[in-house]
This record gives C-alpha cells, structure tokens and sequence, in this order.
C-alpha cells in the first residue's frame, strides 16, 4: 500500500512539473545588433544612407516571419533595403539604399519569428537619421567594412543585386564627386577572393598616395546564393561573360558594364580621366574577354591582363616558340570554341559578328602586365591543346598574344606590354609591384 501512495505521488509530482510548462512557447533571442560594426543605438545621426545593419540570433529565424515583423520607415514611406540570411538564418544582414538626411524608424517586433516557433524575446524600436548629401570624407581601408551592394537592371527592368568591394561606394545617389579623377575596378581569381584583391590594391593606392582620388572596386562574382535577388554564378562561366545562376540570368559582362556607365555619368564624377579595367589569372582571362566584348566605347578605359593561361585568337594561327614562327593549328578539337575562339559565344555577343569583335579587340587599350617569375605554378594547363598551343608559361603565352597582334595586325592593334621582374602567378605581387606602381602612378 505504501508503495502504491509514493507511487501515486510521484506521478502528481511529475504532472505538476508538466502542468507549470504547459502553454510555453520557445523563446529566441537577438544576440547582437550592429550597424557598419558599431553597436547599434537608439537616436544615431549622421548614419550613410548605404549603411549595413547587422542582426543575429541565438537560433534560426523563419525569412517569411523576419519578413512580416520587421520594418524602416521614415513616416511617409519605407525606406529601400535587402534582407540578407546567413548562418543558417541566425544572422540578418540588412543593406540600407535610404534617403540622405532622412530620419528613419527601426522595428522589429517581439513576435513569432523562429523555425521552430521561437518568439523574439526583445524586439526592436528605435530611430535613426542618415547624413547629408556629401562625399564619403576618407576612403574605406582594408580591414574595414568595404562591402556594398550594386543594383543591377535587365532589359526587362528586373532589379536584381552584386556584392563588391569599395573603398567609396558607387551608387548613384553619391552626387557629385570633383576628387574622384581615376577608378580602378580589379577582377578576382577562380577563388572569387575580391576583398584580397581589394586590399592589394588599396594598399598600392595608399603607397601611391591616390586613394582619395581613386575610386577602387573589386567585384565579387559569388558562387552560391547570398539572398533572394543576388546574383550568382555556379560555375566558372562568370570569367567568360555567361549569364548568373539566379532568374535574373544576367551576363557577368553586364555588371562590369554597369559599373561603368555609373563611372561615366558626368554628374557622378565630373574630372574623371582615367578607368582601369584589370584582372589576375581568372580575372585576367575575364579582362582579356570583355576588353573586346564590352557595348562600353570610351577611351578613357584601359584594359590590363595579369598573368592569364587562356586567350582568344581571332584565328588558328599560333605562336610556335621553338622555331620562333606562326604556324595554324591542325588537329585540335574545341579550338574554335568560345573562349578559345568565337563559336559558341555567350549571350551577351548574341547578334555581335565577328569582325566586329576582332576588330574591338584590336583597338581597343589593352595591356599585358606579365611576370617572368618562375616559380611553380600547378594550376597552368599543360594538357589540354586549346591550352598548350598558346604557350609554355603564362608569361609565354601573354608574350604570344602580344607577337600575334604586332605580327598580324601592325598598324591597327593598341595593344603593349608590362613586364614585372621576378613574379610569378602572385596576384599579391604583380600589383604590388614597382613596374605596376610606376605605371598607374603615372597616369
């Protein structure tokens, strides 16, 4: 009998315990909250209307539900931004396009925001005003947040969205700009690593003494979705020209060509001289690509290959460095093919013929900045004959190039060459470099 009551007891003791949780729902928590890696406060002032807000969670937040509770308004309407979920969604990026001097209203609220039911535990009311209508007052530096988003347009006028890297940012809504005389917009490699090549060139800029005059953009062709309406690219296509992965199935050519037309808008940087279009390794074959196939016709652009294992050839006339003379390939399949040759081509050249390609690769400022360093490089294709027939090297096969266009076309191309002693396939070191110093310094 005794054991029955304690028995007994325990099960109402177990019940109660039950009981006193009955009716309780998850909680999730906001961890952190910045903006342009300061903390995030009520009241701040002065804020760039491309300012990042930063907000992350103990545990995963539902998009839809994020979506629903979370609001920027100025009063009158809802100021422009994108959602960005990383982390598994514990972590909410929100990139402003907002009006100048414009006071804005902050809101998250404590609501049902969590996968897995979660209600916010403390939300989020707060205000904030974005500065006047002027010029960043000093260039972003490496280690610094340098990261903005372009807005990218269609044909069919979708709006669509590309991260890069700048030490000022580039949107229009910037206005007029006198310092502004050069830009230089540098193309990463296959490991689409655009803040390293930000920061190797922002740290040349700063030797040279130019960064306040140099717009510097490093473009980042993302492999894998960052959020709805970001463009990205799964494979390799974005180094010659071919469309994002996403709906907007926009030319990696298109973006580059944006840019620009930003950079050329008289009211945006009205003592612009100067545009240096220039790429490492993968970036250099995407250099070397659009240098030709760009619907951009300015002669203030110079375009500059660093360093590529792969060209176009106009024909199948190659450089055969043991005899020193041009022969045609025989017996090569796929050497016609884009980007070897001009079948094939992207949807960007849709309706383009080839003279007029060829005829815009030759006129157009090219220069190969190449490194005669011979250290290894075990990424070079040595087996592939579309590969091996421009050359031994990457120093040889720019050198080729390079004696294709004076060979044949020597009153008509506007191509030359850099060579920086002693380096080899170093991103790091060609741009770092005293021949390239001498050479940007210069113009």
């Amino acid at each position: 009998m005794k054991l029955f009551y304690f028995s007994t007891l325990i099960t109402l003791l177990i019940l109660t315990g039950c009981s006193d949780n009955e009716g309780q729902e998850p909680e999730i928590k906001l961890t952190s909250s910045t903006v342009n890696g300061t903390p995030l406060q009520d009241g701040m002032t002065g804020l760039s209307p491309e300012s990042q807000i930063i907000l992350t969670f103990n545990s995963e937040v539902s998009i839809s539900d994020f979506r629903d509770n979370f609001s920027i308004t100025s009063g009158v309407e809802s100021a422009d931004y994108t959602l960005l979920f990383q982390n598994a969604s514990t972590k909410v990026t929100i990139q402003l396009n907002a009006d100048f001097n414009t006071t804005y209203q902050l809101i998250l609220a404590p609501n049902r925001i969590g996968t897995n039911g979660g209600v916010l535990s403390e939300g989020l009311n707060l205000s904030f005003t974005t500065g006047e209508h002027n010029f960043a007052s000093s260039p972003c530096l490496p280690g610094g947040n340098c990261q903005n988003t372009f807005s990218v347009v269609t044909g069919d006028s979708q709006e669509s969205y590309f991260n890069y890297n700048s030490n000022y940012p580039l949107q229009t809504e910037l206005g007029i700009e006198e310092n502004i005389t050069k830009a230089v917009l540098v193309i990463h490699g296959i490991n689409r690593n655009g803040e390293d090549y930000f920061n190797y060139m922002s740290n040349t800029l700063s030797d040279l003494s130019i960064q306040e005059s140099t717009l510097l953009i490093a473009p980042v062709f993302e492999e894998v979705s960052q959020a709805p309406g970001y463009n990205y690219w799964s494979g390799s296509s974005w180094r010659s020209g071919g469309n994002s992965s996403n709906t907007a199935a926009i030319s990696s050519f298109t973006v580059i060509d944006q840019m620009i037309q930003e950079l050329l808008d008289i009211g945006n940087f009205p003592n612009l001289t100067e545009i240096v279009v220039t790429g490492h390794s993968s970036g250099a074959l995407f250099t070397h690509l659009y240098s030709a196939s760009s619907k951009i016709e300015d002669n203030r652009i110079t375009y500059m290959v660093a360093n590529s294992q792969f060209f176009y050839y106009p024909d199948a006339r190659r450089y055969d460095e043991s005899s020193g003379s041009f022969y045609t390939v025989e017996n090569c399949n796929g050497i016609e093919f884009w980007p070897y040759g001009y079948s094939a081509t992207p949807a960007y050249l849709s309706g383009i013929p080839k003279e007029t390609f060829d005829l815009q690769m030759r006129t157009r400022k090219v220069i190969y900045l190449l490194g005669n360093g011979n250290q290894a490089d075990p990424s070079l294709n040595t087996e592939d004959c579309q590969a091996t027939v421009l050359g031994s090297s990457r120093f040889d096969r720019g050198k080729n190039i390079l004696r294709y266009m004076n060979n044949f076309y020597p009153a008509s191309n506007t191509h030359s060459e850099i060579i920086v002693e002693g380096i080899g396939h170093d991103g790091q070191g060609m741009y770092s470099s005293e021949e390239f110093k001498t050479w940007l310094g210069g113009l």
